[in-house]
């Protein structure tokens, strides 16, 4: 005859342990698909390698702007059908200034250099540490019931993050269903 303790164990190993096993996983892959494009990303600028990011390196304060600088653009993001809040402080940290930066949640970017160069918006979504491309736009993927769209002073373009920021532009990225 069996223990009572013995069958307890049994059943404990045998249903409870899986149920519980089961159960964090659940909730582990219910908390990975849950979470949206709109949450922070893993990246802020003050993390960023400059040898990762060449380029888009802190600033010197202490030397003159290139002639041209400052320049300053509008972006907006829309998904689906909602306008995201570009926040500020993307490419300012305590001990850094990128020359790619946002002071408010306006959608304002400005660039500043003390040397003539061209930035892209690519190089942006680098320093706010979100992929970006002609399929993905913060953390949201275009498949085959959802689009991405670019337009630059109202006109299509397939630039994405190849597109030179050369001042002034109004850029709006769309995530949309087809």
């Amino acid at each position: 005859m069996k223990s009572k303790s013995g069958s307890f164990r049994k059943i404990f190993t045998l249903v409870v342990i899986p149920v519980i096993i089961v159960g964090l996983v659940g909730f582990n892959i219910a908390l990975l698909f849950s979470s949206r494009g709109n949450q922070a990303p893993q990246n802020d600028s003050s993390s960023l390698s400059n040898n990762v990011y060449s380029g888009i390196e802190c600033i010197n304060p202490d030397l003159p702007l290139a002639d041209g600088f400052p320049k300053n653009f509008e972006l907006k993001i829309i998904i689906s059908g909602e306008e995201e809040v570009i926040p500020a402080g993307i490419g300012v940290s305590d001990n850094c200034q990128r020359p790619i930066y946002t002071v408010d949640d306006g959608g304002a970017i400005f660039l500043v250099s003390s040397v003539a160069r061209e930035f892209t918006l690519g190089q942006f979504f680098k320093i706010w540490g979100w992929p970006f491309s002609k399929n993905e736009v913060l953390g949201y993927r275009a498949d085959a019931s959802h689009s991405i769209k670019m337009t630059v002073g109202g006109a299509p373009s397939d630039m994405f993050g190849d597109l030179v920021l050369n001042g002034g532009e109004e850029i709006v990225i769309e995530y949309q269903s087809d």
